[in-house]
């Protein structure tokens, strides 16, 4: 999770991160960097996951014209490949 995390705070375009996580974890010791960010906000995990990815959504401002979705569990993704979906 934290590698996924500091990969997105990396985005250029980036102007809000929403961290699909259940409340009783946003208090773990090595989020402690990542909470400091002002563009991290949270969103309620869901009972299945496209209710968590529409937990989210609800917590993109609403300015907001482009999103990106990443599940977390698979965090091997490269900046380049982020910027390159979203360019």
């Amino acid at each position: 999770l934290l590698h996924s995390l500091e990969q997105m705070l990396q985005v250029k375009q980036l102007h809000t991160l929403v961290v699909v996580l259940a409340e009783e974890y946003r208090t773990l010791d090595f989020l402690a960097p990542i909470l400091k960010d002002e563009r991290v906000r949270f969103a309620n995990p869901g009972a299945e996951r496209q209710d968590s990815v529409e937990n989210g959504l609800a917590e993109v401002p609403d300015e907001c014209t482009l999103v990106a979705v990443h599940d977390a569990a698979r965090p091997l993704v490269s900046l380049d490949a982020v910027h390159a979906c979203l360019a």
